[in-house]
């Protein structure tokens, strides 16, 4: 039946507000190696995190730094707060969702305490990582600039 198949592209969103970097920038050399997927990243000026994407969320890590969204089209969506914030079991986080929760684009994802990050020598850097790269045909070319929390940034074109 028409219109009942997967949507072909989708708007993606900044997580956070503040300067959008390429995901080869960042100090977490798993990341910017592209070993688990690409995306992008923000490097913070406050500490409201938002859905990039529509999608359901699949995980919650125990220690709150990472979510994951599984958009309609299947495509997995790793939002991944600060570096080597896995140390910190937590502490920084006040997630706001739940696991199997259905969340829309802009929807508030989690408060991240940046200066506790900070004063604990982490990297603050939020990601943004598409895992199952094999489902998009193409992504966001991403270069810096400032972003506001919730703008678009680019779309994703499925296979």
């Amino acid at each position: 039946m028409f219109g009942l198949g997967k949507k072909k592209k989708e708007d993606v969103y900044a997580a956070v507000t503040g300067v959008l970097i390429p995901l080869t920038e960042v100090s977490d050399p798993v990341l910017a190696q592209k070993m688990m997927g690409d995306g992008f990243a923000i490097k913070p000026k406050n500490g409201e995190i938002y859905a990039p994407v529509d999608g359901n969320i699949t995980m919650i890590f125990p220690t709150k730094h990472a979510i994951s969204i599984k958009t309609v089209q299947g495509l997995e969506v790793l939002v991944h707060m600060g570096f080597d914030t896995v140390e910190m079991d937590g502490r920084p986080f006040d997630v706001r969702i739940s696991r199997n929760q259905k969340v829309k684009a802009g929807d508030l994802l989690a408060n991240m305490n940046l200066k506790l990050v900070a004063d604990s020598d982490h990297d603050t850097t939020i990601a943004v990582v598409y895992t199952n790269m094999a489902l998009l045909k193409s992504f966001p070319e991403i270069s810096a600039k400032n972003v506001t929390a919730k703008e678009m940034i680019g779309e994703l074109n499925y296979k």
